[in-house]
């Protein structure tokens, strides 16, 4: 699927935690997802997203984080995964799972050449097979682990998403980001929150969740 097909077909956030809650995600996350996780070792590199988006993009842009905000890049080639701009490289960050593929749907930039995914196949394969078997396919994606923040709150303004410390939050909050850990009190762990703006849920999707 070609990268804007892949972010259109995400849902907005609140029918996307509605699907997350519909499916018991969370126990799933801390059993069998987290297992496959430190059976390959890429817990220390990847965690799991909440697949949503909060607003469209066309076809000519992705949605670019730069300095804690993801804002909408015009980018001539956007089908491809790595985009040589502005003196480093536009790069995947956030993807979803498509037979056991990785279509990425957020990218960032970075100025380090980009030396590709250390996902290997064996992993992508197992997590792809845990996501289908609890039907969480289009519910979690796999999310590169950025470095430790303060800015963990990610907020909307406009078509800018914006990351700030969770103190901001004037509103009701949503999860978008969850690692895991080796230790019993580190099994999963929130990484990143999304601030709801909006608290309409989708009653009309309620039968296929």
């Amino acid at each position: 699927m070609a990268i804007h097909s892949t972010y259109g077909s995400l849902p907005p956030l609140t029918l996307a935690h509605d699907m997350f809650e519909a499916r018991d995600t969370t126990t799933k996350m801390k059993g069998p997802i987290r297992d496959v996780f430190l059976k390959h070792g890429m817990h220390d590199r990847y965690g799991v997203s909440l697949l949503h988006k909060h607003f469209d993009l066309a076809p000519n842009e992705r949605l670019v984080e730069y300095h804690d905000v993801s804002t909408p890049w015009t980018l001539s080639n956007t089908d491809d995964h790595e985009i040589p701009t502005l003196g480093g490289y536009v790069v995947p960050q956030n993807y979803k799972l498509e037979d056991g593929k990785l279509a990425p749907f957020e990218f960032a930039m970075q100025y380090e050449r980009p030396n590709g995914t250390d996902a290997g196949p064996e992993f992508l394969r197992d997590l792809s097979r845990v996501l289908e078997e609890h039907n969480l396919t289009n519910v979690l994606g796999l999310r590169k682990r950025p470095p430790p923040s303060d800015l963990t709150l990610e907020v909307t303004q406009g078509r800018a998403n914006i990351m700030v410390p969770p103190s901001a939050a004037d509103g009701p909050a949503i999860g978008a980001f969850w690692t895991f850990g080796e230790g019993v009190d580190e099994e999963l762990s929130c990484f990143q929150i999304c601030l709801v703006y909006c608290g309409i849920h989708f009653p009309e999707h309620s039968g296929n969740l």
